[in-house]
């Protein structure tokens, strides 16, 4: 097929309308500069480890506040076993202490009386170790000292398996039963 000078300059004129619409629109497209690129980069790398503080803060909280359960669990366990062997051979001559009123009775519907965890370290401080015991300047009650060395088996069996410590004491705060200082090996240790 042949073109006229005229059809050459007609396919000519398309074809400049064409690379000029393709041109336009590779203009109009936004390209981010490399500064700017660089500066979005660097804001995320230095945002990632404020991030991260701030997961490790909400993740810390809650090892607390399973920690803390863990012990409302196992504190609750030992004192039904504390309350077990009171009641079933501990003579009724011997004062337990003072009477503690009883805790408020749930509705019938709701038969339990959970101790949520509370620890939160942003509100709380940490607190040392506890102390070492200290010779009372009296004995222990020799009722109380037989309940400590009952109670023995259960804290050990118990400490095996969780690694936590206990101390057992009587109503004058003189340990009976506890890491170390059972009655059986050592003299009894008073807190105060």
């Amino acid at each position: 097929m042949a073109f006229g000078a005229a059809g050459a300059g007609v396919f000519r004129a398309r074809r400049r309308i064409a690379l000029t619409d393709a041109s336009a629109v590779t203009r109009r497209k936004w390209r981010p500069s490399l500064s700017l690129v660089v500066f979005l980069v660097l804001a995320s790398v230095l945002s990632l480890p404020l991030f991260s503080l701030y997961f490790l803060k909400v993740y810390q909280t809650q090892l607390i506040q399973q920690t803390e359960a863990e012990l409302i669990a196992q504190s609750a366990v030992l004192a039904a076993v504390f309350h077990r062997e009171v009641e079933s051979g501990f003579p009724k001559d011997v004062a337990l202490g003072a009477k503690v009123a009883p805790p408020p009775q749930n509705p019938a519907r709701e038969p339990y009386q959970p101790i949520w965890p509370a620890l939160e370290l942003a509100n709380e401080s940490v607190l040392p170790p506890r102390s070492e015991a200290r010779t009372p300047a009296a004995p222990a009650d020799p009722a109380f000292v037989a309940l400590g060395a009952r109670m023995m088996g259960d804290l050990a069996a118990t400490q095996n398996v969780t690694l936590a410590g206990f101390r057992l004491l009587d109503p004058n705060g003189i340990v009976i039963a506890g890491r170390e200082e059972s009655p059986s090996t050592t003299s009894p240790r008073s807190i105060r």
